[in-house]
């Protein structure tokens, strides 16, 4: 139950605990009938633009896993090409 701003001036009035008293005033107050579906679709926003984030996360590793082979694939044919050039030059060498 959240606290009413009756209630809320009644807390000042009491003699309490000062960090109940300070907890009780952070409180928010309750939401009218026309903040209700603004408070909802916000929330759904912020999901929604949780869920976004996911997917967009797990796309750039998808497409950084790709992009790490396809070099890994292309380093080692450059290297075969490579050893293959310098055993040519070196049967021209010796022929």
């Amino acid at each position: 139950m959240l606290p009413s701003p009756s209630l809320k001036t009644a807390i000042d009035k009491m003699d309490i605990d000062e960090e109940l008293k300070a907890v009780l005033k952070a409180m928010p107050e309750p939401l009218k009938d026309r903040q209700e579906p603004l408070a909802e679709k916000s929330f759904c926003n912020a999901v929604t633009g949780i869920q976004k984030a996911g997917v967009e996360m797990v796309q750039r590793m998808i497409m950084r896993a790709i992009f790490e082979r396809k070099r890994k694939v292309t380093k080692a044919e450059e290297d075969l090409a490579k050893r293959e050039a310098v055993k040519a030059r070196e049967a021209k060498a010796y022929a």
